[in-house]
């Protein structure tokens, strides 16, 4: 029987996630990376030393999350210690500073990595992504509540690479690595550094398969420009970098395609964002959002 302890005790992610890899492999590791109360801080002191964003979040702040923390059910209590692990120094003091700030209660149906407790009875959906995919987790939840148990992985997934090093941490989930279906995207991020994207892509897909999920939703990355030059036409559009090999991919993998690259295509006008030609409205993200949720509906009944 193998401690979870250790794992924790890796400053490095790529390290915990390699071994946890391994593990997982092996056959010898299928119980979440948090055991609990083993190494839960006694006093003050403590915790602050087990605080790895202590330039941004100050001791008292933090012993309030670690109180939070502790008063959670078992499960719960891995699944935030698993956040505090993997969302780093931006998305984590967010997360703690509405969990425990406000708005007053905290309102965990708008927290897009709100813990999910699953309902036995209806399949288990994760959601696997960068930013954007962030941005309509919520509302795809939303959508299917009393469908699915809708997850999402406990980052902002970033590029491919990051899978390939973090990807068994994103997949156990309650004690369990197996998925029904997956919504997946890689595009934005490797569309920076294009070379190996494919290769990197099918050994994504590859794992993804092993989760036993009877269907994966490829989501085609949506248009991005590096400037201004995204408005003025196709030729702005760097998406078109990766999509080109992802089309490819999921044509010889089999995934079921969700294009939203078309589907956003018209609405860059209006609901593209003028400072970092990347990201989208509120409004643009509910279109998103309520298309991919009526894209996955219906597969939902044939678990």
């Amino acid at each position: 029987m193998f401690s979870s302890r250790p794992l924790f005790f890796f400053k490095s992610s790529a390290l915990r996630g390699a071994l946890l890899q391994a593990l997982c492999v092996a056959g010898l590791f299928s119980s979440p990376v948090y055991a609990g109360s083993d190494i839960e801080p006694r006093n003050a002191e403590e915790a602050q030393r087990q605080n790895q964003y202590a330039e941004k979040i100050p001791a008292d702040i933090y012993r309030r999350w670690v109180d939070y923390v502790k008063a959670s059910e078992p499960e719960k209590q891995v699944w935030l210690h698993t956040l505090e692990e993997n969302l780093g120094g931006y998305y984590f003091p967010v997360l703690l500073t509405q969990t425990l700030f406000g708005p007053r209660p905290y309102y965990e149906p708008a927290d897009p990595w709100a813990y999910v407790k699953d309902n036995p009875a209806l399949p288990r959906v994760l959601i696997i992504g960068d930013s954007i995919s962030r941005s309509y987790t919520v509302r795809v939840r939303r959508q299917l509540t009393g469908k699915a148990n809708v997850h999402r992985a406990p980052a902002n997934c970033g590029p491919t690479g990051n899978f390939l090093t973090n990807g068994e941490i994103w997949l156990n989930q309650n004690g369990s690595n197996h998925w029904d279906f997956i919504i997946f995207n890689f595009g934005v991020h490797d569309g920076k550094k294009v070379e190996g994207y494919e290769e990197r892509l099918r050994q994504v897909v590859a794992r993804l398969k092993k989760t036993g999920a009877k269907e994966i939703f490829w989501v085609r990355t949506t248009p991005w420009g590096k400037d201004a030059t995204v408005f003025d036409g196709p030729a702005g559009d760097v998406s078109q970098l990766t999509n080109t090999l992802s089309d490819r991919v999921a044509k010889d993998e089999g995934l079921t395609v969700i294009d939203a690259h078309a589907l956003m295509m018209p609405l860059i006008p209006t609901g593209l964002n003028k400072k970092d030609f990347t990201h989208w409205s509120t409004d643009a993200y509910a279109v998103l959002a309520d298309f991919i949720a009526k894209t996955v509906e219906p597969s939902l009944t044939t678990r």
